[in-house]
């Protein structure tokens, strides 16, 4: 029986040897800083991790909206407001 197949929907692959057995080996971290590092479990990892999400965080630019859905929008709260003053 295929791991998956034993899983099933809504259940967890963690619980399983296969994941046990081959979860370091399976998912190394590809990014160009650490092209050839495993992902381990410590706290300098951790670290480094919390340390790019923050400049993730602090870099990424996000684009305007496009000005048909600000004027959306505006018309959704403008008419809720106007609902409440019905009322």
């Amino acid at each position: 029986m295929d791991v998956v197949d034993a899983v099933g929907h809504g259940n967890s692959f963690l619980t399983q040897p296969h994941t046990m057995r081959n979860f370091r080996s399976e998912h190394p971290i590809r990014d160009r800083k650490y092209r050839h590092w495993q992902a381990t479990m410590s706290t300098k990892m951790a670290a480094e991790a919390r340390e790019e999400a923050k400049r993730i965080l602090k870099e990424h630019v996000v684009a305007p909206l496009d000005k048909d859905v600000l004027k959306g929008g505006a018309a959704l709260v403008r008419g809720y407001e106007e609902g409440l003053t019905r009322h």
